[in-house]
């Protein structure tokens, strides 16, 4: 990637919002549909770019929540399980083999990675790809007037943080972050296997687009291709179109990890 229109992802960390004006985040919480305890834990979480002393913690969140590591087990099914496994050894062996790595995968211009952050533990990420300045997927698009996709990855929230709207979260911020680019539509890849994970997408506004295999491991692995198309704010606003929302917020993380490999690593 081209390492010379790269934006570090975060210099300085912000001050943190929970720290500073948990009644506000709370009120917030609550208008979002998120009450009780849950509204407490909203109020404790920040969101915020990525940073170098985050990366442990980032590799922690992806061990322990690759849908097929976590489906495998759930289901008795080891092969699944093998599979997930080779893909994360794969991951940490590549972008997540240290932080140098890791930054330069989102080093292109517009490529960003957040993360939730809950008492100094990582509890949810996610990730957003542009192609990089000089690649074939840039000039291409380009040509084509500006920013055709991004691809959203490396979307996780930890266990304990499920069913109180933090995947939602995660994923409005992207999908914020694409309109301002003036993206034409937000792309991911997840397993067929994941239902929770699919199912959850699709209540974000996000179709199926193509489905297709890989065969880098043992056996072909079924993938899914999702696309949420974006209209341009003005129209959005005349159109009165309210933001992409699950029906129930409680249930906007879904039930398994929404994601896992991606088109760019299978």
């Amino acid at each position: 990637q081209n390492q010379h229109s790269a934006e570090p992802l975060a210099t300085q960390r912000p001050l943190s919002m929970a720290a500073t004006a948990p009644a506000v985040e709370v009120a917030a919480a609550a208008a979002a549909g998120v009450a009780g305890p849950a509204a407490v834990v909203a109020a404790e979480v920040e969101m915020r770019e990525a940073e170098e002393q985050d990366f442990e913690g980032l590799v922690e969140l992806f061990e322990a929540h690759e849908c097929l590591c976590v489906l495998g087990k759930e289901e008795g099914d080891s092969q699944l399980e093998r599979i997930g496994r080779s893909y994360v050894e794969g991951v940490k062996q590549g972008e997540f083999s240290c932080w140098e790595a890791c930054r330069r995968r989102y080093a292109s211009e517009g490529s960003k990675l957040w993360v939730l952050e809950r008492h100094g533990q990582v509890v949810g990420s996610v990730g957003a790809i542009c192609p990089p300045a000089g690649s074939e997927d840039e000039e291409r698009q380009r040509m084509r007037g500006g920013v055709e996709s991004i691809e959203l990855v490396r979307m996780y929230v930890h266990a304990s943080c499920r069913r109180m709207g933090f995947g939602a979260r995660l994923v409005r911020t992207l999908v914020d972050h694409a309109r301002t680019l003036g993206a034409r539509n937000v792309m991911l890849t997840t397993p067929c296997v994941n239902r929770g994970g699919i199912d959850f997408y699709q209540s974000q506004g996000f179709d199926t687009n193509e489905i297709f295999e890989v065969y880098d491991f043992e056996v072909p692995l079924s993938l899914m291709l999702l696309k949420l198309q974006l209209q341009p704010r003005q129209l959005r606003a005349e159109a009165g179109e309210a933001l992409v929302r699950p029906a129930d917020p409680a249930a906007a993380d879904g039930g398994a990890e929404p994601c896992g490999p991606d088109s760019s690593e299978v």
